[in-house]
């Protein structure tokens, strides 16, 4: 068996031109999408949509990184990164449940490096900026922000108000490593996060109140139905 479609379930020319990479898939996001099941390979999962593929990576800066390089072998031209965030804090326009498009990523992914070197410079890495106006055309409600991909969850409330000093808003696990990726295999890339905890005050592991849970799974719906807008242009 040929590599990829041992890894990914699939075939490599059955990739789409539209590829949506999501590090986590829950069935409420397969049936906002029509997708019935996803096909398993050894690391990824893949479905097919109308005019779309859906890869499930899995969390995680390597994971993500491997999938979209993987694509360089496919028909695959535009790549989009749909997933959940953390928020620094709470804004005027940063809100749990907010739909939030990464203006640029910046990389510290590694743990040891944020473990033993907190203040180290960050690589930036940017979205296809005619793919990201694409999106926000779709829906105006979607806020830019500057997202830092990090390599720990433990660490994260510690190192908050540095990462906010340098104006940092969001926070995530791949975004840094899937646009460096796909500017490496000449792919159009963006990406597209729906916010479901606050770093300080309101963390991804504590429980909670049923209106909040409502409002990420609105925003979940609402992320699903602005890409299936954008991938019909």
């Amino acid at each position: 068996m040929k590599e990829f479609a041992a890894l990914f379930g699939i075939e490599s020319r059955a990739v789409q031109k539209t590829v949506l990479l999501m590090p986590m898939v829950t069935q409420d996001v397969l049936d906002e999408f029509g997708l019935a099941a996803l096909a398993k390979g050894m690391i990824y999962k893949t479905g097919q949509g109308e005019g779309f593929t859906l890869i499930h990576s899995s969390v995680g800066a390597g994971l993500t990184g491997d999938a979209v390089l993987h694509l360089k072998q496919t028909p695959c031209q535009r790549v989009i990164l749909f997933g959940s965030c953390g928020l620094l804090q709470e804004t005027a326009r940063l809100k749990i449940g907010s739909l939030v498009a990464p203006s640029q990523a910046c990389a510290a992914e590694s743990f040891t490096d944020l473990l033993l070197e907190p203040e180290r410079e960050w690589r930036t890495f940017l979205p296809n900026a005619d793919l990201l106006d694409q999106l926000r055309e779709q829906d105006p409600g979607i806020e830019l922000s500057r997202c830092l991909t990090v390599g720990s969850l433990k660490l994260e409330p510690a190192l908050a108000p540095r990462w906010l000093r340098r104006g940092i808003g969001v926070v995530d696990m791949e975004c840094s490593a899937f646009f460096a990726a796909a500017l490496h295999n000449d792919l159009f890339a963006a990406a597209l996060f729906y916010a479901t905890d606050v770093v300080q005050g309101q963390p991804f592991y504590a429980p909670q109140e049923p209106q909040v849970l409502s409002r990420i799974s609105q925003a979940k719906a609402r992320g699903c139905a602005i890409l299936q807008r954008w991938m019909h242009i």
